[in-house]
C-alpha cells in the first residue's frame, strides 16, 4: 500500500498511492438519498477510509463517521444535485468535478457533411465549431470518454445565435445514453442505457440534461428521435475526472 497524505488545514484531502492518485474536494450535500456501495465499521481515521476508497474502482466519494468509526463509501452520484433548505448536511469527500469530460475525445457521428471525422468539433471546447450531420432519420452523436466516468449530466451548446430559428429548432427529442459497449447506446438494444431525455425543441442557446440517475461508463451518445439534421456547438459531459 502506496502512502496517504492527508492536509486538515484546507478543503482538500490527498490521497496517494503506488498505482494512483486520488484527490478529494470537500463538500457539504444531504446524504439521506445517496447509495454507499460499502459500510465499513472500524476504520479509525478519515486517512485510512480515504485509502479504502483510492483503491476501489468503483468508490468515488466517502463519508466518516466519527462516532463508530464508521467508513461509508460512495458509488456513482450527483454531487450537483441537492436538497435545498434546512436539511440536514454532511461534509462528503468526492474527486474533482470536470463538465468537459469529453472535450478532446474520440467521437463519432451516424453522418458527417464535410470532413469524416467532423464530431470531434462538438468535443473541441470552442462555439464557433459546428458538427454537422445530414438530413436523416435519428441522427446520433458518440463520444468515447477512453474509459469509464461517473456522470451525471450533458451539456448541449445549440446554435441559438443563427437568425433563421428553424437552424437552432433542428435539435429535438434528445436521447442521452450510455453503456460501456457500443452497441448497447441504442434503447432497442438495452433500455438501461438511458441517461435521459428531452421532448421538443431543446433551448436555443443551452440545454442541460442530468441523468435519471447517475452513470458509469465509457460511451456516451446523443440521438435525435426525429428526421432532422443534428448542428451544435459543444456536447458537454458533466462527471467526475
Amino acid at each position: 500500500m502506496g502512502r496517504v497524505y492527508i492536509c486538515f488545514g484546507s478543503l482538500i484531502l490527498l490521497l496517494f498511492s503506488v498505482e494512483s492518485s486520488k484527490e478529494f474536494n470537500r463538500i457539504t450535500l444531504t446524504t439521506e438519498d445517496l447509495k454507499f456501495s460499502s459500510i465499513l465499521i472500524g476504520i479509525k481515521s478519515k486517512l485510512r477510509c480515504a485509502g479504502y476508497c483510492s483503491t476501489r474502482a468503483d468508490c468515488f466519494g466517502l463519508v466518516y463517521k466519527d462516532a463508530g468509526h464508521e467508513c461509508r463509501l460512495l458509488g456513482c452520484f450527483n454531487p450537483e444535485l441537492d436538497s435545498p433548505g434546512d436539511v440536514r448536511k454532511e461534509w462528503v469527500y468526492a474527486p474533482a468535478i470536470s463538465h468537459v469530460l469529453a472535450q478532446g475525445k474520440l467521437t463519432q457521428m451516424s453522418s458527417t457533411i464535410g470532413y469524416p471525422n467532423e464530431g470531434r468539433r462538438a468535443v473541441d471546447g470552442l462555439e464557433g465549431t459546428i458538427a454537422h450531420s445530414h438530413l436523416e432519420a435519428n441522427p446520433w452523436l458518440r463520444v468515447d470518454l477512453e474509459q469509464a466516468h461517473c456522470f451525471w449530466a450533458v451539456r448541449i451548446h445549440n446554435r441559438g445565435n443563427e437568425v433563421y430559428s428553424e437552424i437552432w429548432e433542428r435539435t429535438r427529442n434528445a436521447i442521452v445514453t450510455a453503456s460501456n459497449v457500443e452497441d448497447h447506446l441504442f434503447l432497442r438494444n438495452n433500455p438501461e442505457s438511458l441517461c435521459a431525455y428531452h421532448a421538443g425543441i431543446l433551448d436555443r442557446y443551452f440545454t442541460t440534461m442530468t441523468c435519471v440517475q447517475p452513470m458509469r461508463a465509457r460511451f456516451v451518445q446523443m440521438l435525435l428521435n426525429a428526421t432532422t439534421i443534428i448542428n451544435i456547438y459543444e456536447f458537454e459531459v458533466h462527471g467526475f475526472f
